[in-house]
């Protein structure tokens, strides 16, 4: 996988992306000095830092999945996830793990304790 970084944004691409279009995604996470780590499937990587990070994350029709991991924080904090582009089917967004403050058609927002290590998952079905 290669992991390409431009001022605040992180865009990831591999060579397992063949035949699967990327699904533009927006990160932020409002923790001062904090960094993430996004799962996308299981596989596709990307490591979005404090603030707004647009993110290009490769996603299969169907079933979706995004873990979200803090990896540096200190104190309390969101993370909130918005699709950039279409392609999600209606009502498809759902919490699988961590604290959800907000969902709707194409977005969800987490509440952090700001603990490293701290896991938030969300999933999606794609047109």
């Amino acid at each position: 996988m290669r992991v390409r970084r431009r001022q605040d944004s992180c865009f990831a691409s591999s060579s397992s992306e063949a035949g699967r279009a990327a699904l533009l995604w927006t990160s932020e996470l409002e923790l001062p000095r904090g960094r993430g780590q996004v799962i996308a499937n299981g596989a596709d990587v990307v490591f979005p830092g404090a603030g707004r990070s647009d993110l290009a994350l490769p996603a299969r029709p169907g079933r979706n999945r995004l873990e979200a991991v803090l990896v540096e924080g200190a104190r309390p904090g969101r993370w909130r996830f918005t699709l950039a582009g279409g392609g999600i089917r209606a009502g498809s967004v759902r919490v699988l793990a961590g604290e959800a403050v907000a969902v709707g058609p194409e977005m969800v927002a987490f509440r952090l304790r700001g603990l490293p290590g701290e896991r938030v998952v969300f999933g999606f079905d794609r047109e």
